[in-house]
């Protein structure tokens, strides 16, 4: 099995840029993970709209 080396960057500098990118990385990831969230509830709430029969779905052949 091969080996994983991790290389530490020195410089504050470096480091600074790879918290940043790492942070915005989990601000994106939050984002997606409340737009599914958003998503699924709209999806559930329009199938319970559906299933009421509150509105009905036309289908053209």
């Amino acid at each position: 099995m091969k080996s994983l080396r991790m290389h530490i960057p020195s410089s504050r500098q470096e480091q600074q840029k790879i918290a940043t990118v790492l942070t915005n990385a989990d601000k994106e990831i939050e984002l997606l993970e409340q737009q599914l969230a958003d998503f699924q509830q709209e999806k559930k709430a329009l199938m319970q709209v559906l299933l009421a029969g509150k509105k009905r779905v036309v289908v053209d052949s």
